[in-house]
């Protein structure tokens, strides 16, 4: 994992990694529940918000965290979000 990680409210630890790999954990057993390719490597931990009762997850992608010599995926750089699913 390359950019940190965040801890939802819920019991999730939220993180991604280098090649745009998103992924959920349950952190009381650390299995996998979730994991999204989203095209641009990790560099920064998620943040998690919530708002009119729904919580969101957002990360920032992408943005030339690496050398060109280092550079393992597409360049680019994106904001992406999900919603977590009403309980």
């Amino acid at each position: 994992m390359t950019g940190g990680s965040t801890t939802t409210a819920g019991g999730l630890v939220l993180t991604g990694d280098q090649h745009g790999n998103f992924y959920a954990f349950d952190a009381e057993t650390g299995k996998l529940l979730w994991e999204h390719n989203v095209g641009l490597a990790f560099g920064t931990a998620p943040i998690v918000y919530q708002s009119k009762g729904r919580e969101y997850i957002v990360a920032a992608v992408g943005g030339g965290a690496l050398t060109a010599s280092e550079h393992l995926g597409p360049i680019g750089a994106r904001i992406v979000a999900f919603a977590l699913p009403n309980t």
